[in-house]
């Protein structure tokens, strides 16, 4: 109460007016009787009074001045606060939502395990399906490598720019391929062909979409080829490149050349024969004209006869030659055997060609075995034919007066006929063709 008395008395230190007005309200209560003879005491009292109540109302404002700064502080901090709260408050029900959402996720993440699960067993199911068809793939795979490996036909796969995609190990007779060329060029490959259009032959099948088929060889022309060009397919049918075979056709080739060969003699040989039938035909129609004149001589007469005769014996000659033939084209050449003695054969076969030799004034030398005679199972005509056709033909081919040798001789298997002479001889590369049938080796100069 005292201070609060003080203060609705005591101005501010600040104010000129009121340390006067202090003093006389002072004067005022505390000696409203005291008897100014005491004035100097009163005066001491007073200001003591007046000391301590300034010093008191020093005091009041300073603690007055704290309390207003306390007061500031305490709202600031309140309103802080206040703000504090309601950002809590804020967080508070951001946290209860992001809680709800957490929630709520955790919900779908327990519904997304589950079908992660159910997802996870499908894709084991398929996966273990898949390592199935990874295993037939492989044993596919195997059976392919097996089949290229296996295979004769060179087989090569291109892309629509002729990059090598793979080919069976038969290529390599054509080309220098190894596994590490896939992927290149094949015109950067060394071919052994005979052959230049490859280029061109796969840009016409991938333009039609239509095979192609040519006949082609190497380079040595030893080995012939039919080269086949296809489109390749891919599975949804779109044609991405080209498929080459090569299938060796090297034995037809040598077959159907053999055959023409052999047509062409036997052309040849059937047009002489034709030839050396007509001849005996002319000395047979003279002789018929000759018997047609009225008076014929006895002597006219018999040599008609002669030439008809001798011109028959001719001609049917000529004709079982010609009946042998057929016979030995059509694979039906029948052999007479009998047991006969070689000596009786090379006598028969000397005796046939004894003119040839004479004419040419040829000495003929014979060399039997020394031993007994040698009776073999054969056709003694056909023996002898063999044998007087090589001894014409070294009466024929051997320079005049020369010297002809015919002999036989044992070996532990067989019996060796041979003939000798001193004429031109066979190439040693003919030998191989002297037995083919209607063949005649050019003579060497």
């Amino acid at each position: 109460m005292h201070s609060t008395h003080s203060q609705g008395l005591v101005a501010s230190p600040d104010d000129p007016g009121s340390g006067f007005a202090s003093r006389t309200a002072v004067h005022n209560i505390a000696s409203p009787n005291v008897s100014s003879s005491k004035p100097n005491t009163f005066q001491s009292h007073v200001e003591g009074i007046w000391k301590a109540l300034f010093s008191n109302v020093q005091e009041s404002e300073q603690l007055q001045h704290v309390l207003v700064g306390t007061q500031e502080q305490l709202h600031s901090i309140t309103e802080e606060h206040q703000t504090a709260l309601e950002e809590l408050r804020s967080a508070n029900e951001e946290l209860h939502s992001v809680n709800e959402e957490m929630q709520s996720t955790n919900e779908e993440l327990e519904t997304s395990k589950e079908e992660l699960q159910s997802v996870n067993e499908e894709l084991n199911t398929l996966n273990a399906r898949l390592s199935e068809k990874v295993v037939e793939l492989d044993e596919i795979n195997a059976d392919l490598r097996n089949l290229f490996e296996s295979t004769e036909i060179a087989t090569i796969f291109l892309d629509r720019h002729l990059i090598i995609r793979s080919f069976t190990p038969a290529i390599a007779t054509l080309y220098n391929l190894i596994l590490s060329d896939q992927g290149r060029p094949l015109s950067d490959i060394v071919s052994r062909l005979h052959y230049d259009g490859l280029r061109e032959d796969v840009a016409r099948v991938l333009e039609t979409i239509q095979p192609l088929e040519r006949r082609i060889a190497r380079e040595d022309r030893s080995m012939h080829y039919i080269m086949r060009i296809l489109p390749y397919r891919a599975p949804d049918s779109t044609v991405t490149g080209a498929l080459i075979t090569f299938i060796d056709v090297t034995s037809i080739v040598q077959a159907e050349t053999t055959l023409r060969e052999a047509d062409l003699r036997k052309d040849v040989f059937l047009a002489t024969l034709s030839h050396e039938l007509r001849n005996p035909l002319a000395p047979i129609r003279t002789a018929a004209r000759l018997l047609e004149t009225p008076h014929l001589q006895p002597a006219q007469l018999a040599r008609a006869q002669s030439i008809i005769s001798r011109q028959v014996l001719h001609m049917s000659s000529l004709l079982d030659d010609l009946l042998d033939v057929s016979r030995i084209t059509r694979g039906s050449f029948i052999l007479k055997k009998e047991y006969v003695d070689i000596k009786d054969v090379l006598d028969a076969a000397i005796e046939a060609v004894q003119p040839a030799v004479d004419a040419k004034r040829h000495t003929l030398r014979v060399e039997h075995p020394d031993d007994a005679s040698f009776v073999l199972e054969g056709d003694p005509v056909r023996l002898t034919q063999v044998v007087s056709n090589l001894l014409t033909n070294a009466a024929k081919y051997t320079p005049a007066s020369g010297l002809i040798t015919l002999g036989c001789r044992r070996e532990p298997e067989a019996l060796v006929i041979f003939v000798r002479d001193n004429g031109v001889g066979i190439a040693p590369e003919a030998i191989t063709e002297v037995f083919t049938m209607f063949t005649r080796i050019r003579v060497r100069d």
